[in-house]
């Protein structure tokens, strides 16, 4: 329990690079608090092949993220996977473009959109009847007909993304202030 006195937070903000900052908050007990956020411009469009990641399955996007890699496939997340885009390891992978869309449960109206692969990983999938051809699963979800990716093998996924035609054009999008999560340090 703290008390009240722990209310009081003196605030430090340290700016390392123009798109990150991390705000250090200490209280009158000196309890340190540690928030890292990142400003990025997420709801954007990069012209070029696309795979759209949804669900929480952080380290299946990580190895998406690294198969990926200088294949010129650009990768967006959706719905719960939006604060992936503050965890340093991850928002250092230049093709982890931005996040296409809303919530899962709106699924059925933008994925029909989205011109690339879709991999849903542990997250509630819909019926994607419109879009199937199109649909992967990886992890605990799954759906009759579609191919399920295994011990994290997306090589069907990527090959999918190389036959659809991707974004025609870069399309700015919105700065998004993400990474709202704090880390006890002492």
């Amino acid at each position: 329990a703290h008390s009240s006195e722990d209310t009081s937070l003196r605030i430090i903000v340290y700016t390392p690079t123009e798109t990150n900052f991390v705000i250090i908050m200490t209280t009158k007990s000196n309890r340190l608090l540690l928030l890292y956020h990142i400003v990025t411009n997420l709801l954007g469009r990069r012209k070029g092949k696309a795979i759209l990641i949804s669900g929480h399955d952080l380290p299946d996007l990580l190895a998406l993220l690294e198969q990926t890699r200088d294949t010129g496939i650009n990768v967006y997340t959706h719905g719960e996977m939006l604060p992936a885009h503050a965890y340093p390891l991850l928002h250092a992978f230049p093709h982890l473009a931005g996040h296409y869309g809303t919530a899962w449960q709106n699924q059925q109206k933008e994925l029909p959109a989205f011109p690339g692969a879709v991999l849903f990983t542990t997250n509630c999938i819909q019926d994607p009847k419109d879009y199937a051809d199109k649909v992967f699963t990886s992890g605990n979800v799954s759906w009759p007909g579609l191919v399920h990716c295994k011990g994290r093998d997306f090589s069907a996924v990527i090959r999918k993304a190389l036959e659809l035609p991707g974004f025609a054009e870069d399309v700015p999008g919105k700065e998004v202030l993400t990474g709202f999560g704090r880390e006890t340090l002492l």
